[in-house]
C-alpha cells in the first residue's frame, strides 16, 4: 500500500484546356467528367444519370465517425465544466488517480473501503479508515466489482473473461475463468457466493471461499445487468435482446419476460429491487421503465416516458406515502412516477445543458434523492419541496458511476476525468 495524499473545380478544369482544342473535344473532356454542355448556348447542367450515390459507410468508417462525435461531446462537456465549476471547491474527501476513465465503483457495507475499476485495465482499493490505497492492472478492461455483504472480499471482474476473488489486503483467494468478457459481478447478499454475467450470455456462480463452480445459466444472449433478490433465491438478469429471466440457480430454470416484440431489440440497462417489495423496475434504451412482479414472473406496468429517444441508465424505487419510481436518463432528466397509476408526478433537472444522469440513489423511507451526471455533479434533492438541497463537485469531468452507502453518509464516483472521489453526505 502507498499512501495517497472531387467535386470538380470547373475553373480550374477549363484553365488546363489547350487553346487550340475544338469545342468538340472540350464538350467530350467535360462529357467524361460527368457534366454536359449545350452546344446550342453552352449552359451546363448536372447529368443526373451520372451522378454519385451517397458512399454507404462500412462499419469501421461509422465506428471512426462515432468515436469523432463522443470526441466532440466529451470537449463540449469538458469546457461546459470548467466554465461553470473551475473555480469551485473541490469537494472529494479522497482522490485516487487512475489512467483512464474510471468506470466501476464500490463501497463496503461498513464503510471502511471504496474500489474503482478502470478502461487502463486496473483496479484500485482505498482503506478510509487507514488512509492507505492499493492498486492492481491486469490484461483488459476492468468492468465490475463488488463487495461481499461483510465487508470481507471483492470480486473484480474484467473483460479478459476472469473475475477475481481478492480479500482486503489485496491477496488473490481465487482467479475464477469464463469464456468471454464479463459485464457484471455481484455477491449473494447472504454469503460468499460470487455470481457475474457475460457477453457470451452466460451467467457463471461460484463459491468465493473454495473458488469452485457452483453452476452456469446460459440464455445464449449476452447480458447487460444483473441482480440478486433481496432474499436471495434468483438472480434477474436483463438482456440485450429487451428480455429479462428470473432465474432460479437450484433447478437452472428461469422464467423470461420481454419489454419488446421479438423482431425488437430494447436493450435492459438497469434493475432495482427493495427489500420490502417482490415488485422490481427496470430501465431501458427506449426511454421508459417497466414493473416486474417476482413471483409471477411477469411484466405487470410501463412507466411511459415523454422522451422515448433518451435511454434510461439508472432507476430506483422508494415506498414514502405512495410508492414511486424514478428514472435518470440521457437527457439530464430525473423522472418521478407513481407506481400506482403509473404516471410522472414530477422532473428533476439535474443537468440544464443535457448532459447524461448516470446514477440515481433514493433513501429508502426518507424523502431523500441523490442524482450523479455527466455534469460532473452531486445533488441531493428533497421530494417534498422538489428542491436541490445540495450540491458538491469536484471531478474535471462527468461522473460516470457513483455508489452511496446511506448508513455512513459516504459516497464514491468515478469519472472520465480518470479518478475515483470520496464524498461525505
Amino acid at each position: 500500500m502507498e499512501n495517497n495524499n472531387n467535386h470538380i473545380n470547373m475553373d480550374e478544369e477549363f484553365d488546363e484546356l489547350n487553346e487550340g482544342d475544338s469545342q468538340e473535344e472540350i464538350i467530350d473532356d467535360i462529357n467524361q467528367e460527368g457534366i454536359i454542355v449545350d452546344k446550342k448556348d453552352g449552359e451546363e447542367e448536372e447529368n443526373n444519370d451520372m451522378s454519385e450515390e451517397p458512399k454507404e459507410l462500412n462499419e469501421e468508417e461509422l465506428a471512426q465517425l462515432d468515436e469523432q462525435e463522443m470526441m466532440e461531446e466529451s470537449s463540449r462537456r469538458v469546457k461546459t465544466i470548467i466554465t461553470k465549476y473551475g473555480n469551485d471547491i473541490d469537494q472529494r474527501k479522497v482522490k485516487i488517480d487512475f489512467n483512464d476513465g474510471v468506470i466501476c465503483v464500490a463501497i463496503s457495507n461498513d464503510g471502511k473501503f471504496i474500489a474503482g475499476g478502470s478502461c487502463d485495465n486496473s483496479y484500485s482499493v482505498y482503506s478510509i479508515e487507514h488512509n492507505m490505497s492499493y492498486k492492481k492492472t491486469y490484461e483488459n478492461t476492468v468492468s465490475s466489482l463488488a463487495f461481499s455483504h461483510d465487508s470481507t472480499l471483492l470480486a473484480v471482474a474484467s473483460y479478459d473473461a476472469t473475475v477475481r476473488v481478492i480479500d482486503i489486503t489485496g491477496n488473490i483467494k481465487h482467479s475464477l475463468d469464463g469464456y468471454d468478457e464479463f459485464e457484471w459481478v455481484q455477491f449473494h447478499p447472504m454469503g460468499h457466493v460470487v455470481i457475474a454475467g457475460s457477453v457470451d450470455g452466460a451467467i457463471w456462480l461460484w463459491n468465493g471461499d473454495s473458488g469452485k463452480l457452483i453452476t452456469t445459466l446460459n440464455s445464449g444472449i449476452p447480458t447487460t445487468i444483473g441482480r440478486v433478490t433481496p432474499d436471495g433465491k434468483h438472480i434477474v438478469a436483463g438482456y440485450q435482446d429487451g428480455s429479462i429471466r428470473i432465474w432460479s440457480p437450484k433447478t437452472q430454470e428461469s422464467i423470461k419476460m420481454s419489454i419488446c416484440q421479438p423482431t425488437e431489440s430494447v436493450e435492459i440497462t438497469s434493475i432495482e429491487m427493495i427489500p420490502t417489495s417482490k415488485i422490481g423496475i427496470i430501465g431501458a434504451a427506449d426511454g421508459n421503465c417497466y414493473l416486474f412482479n417476482e413471483e409471477l414472473g411477469r411484466i405487470c406496468a410501463t412507466l411511459k416516458s415523454d422522451n422515448e429517444d433518451t435511454s434510461v441508465e439508472s432507476v430506483g424505487m422508494n415506498k414514502l406515502h405512495s410508492n414511486f419510481a424514478f428514472s435518470g436518463s440521457l437527457d439530464g432528466i430525473i423522472r418521478m412516477y407513481d407506481m400506482d397509476n403509473g404516471q410522472i408526478v414530477h422532473e428533476f433537472i439535474h443537468s440544464e445543458d443535457h448532459f447524461s444522469v448516470t446514477k440515481i440513489s433514493p433513501l429508502q423511507g426518507q424523502y431523500v434523492l441523490t442524482t450523479f451526471g455527466m455534469d460532473s455533479r452531486i445533488k441531493l434533492w428533497d421530494l417534498r419541496t422538489k428542491n436541490c438541497i445540495k450540491e458538491m463537485g469536484g471531478h474535471q469531468d462527468g461522473i460516470i458511476c457513483a455508489e452511496v452507502n446511506w448508513d455512513k453518509k459516504l459516497i464514491v464516483t468515478g469519472s472520465e476525468d480518470n479518478t475515483m472521489g470520496l464524498f461525505a453526505l
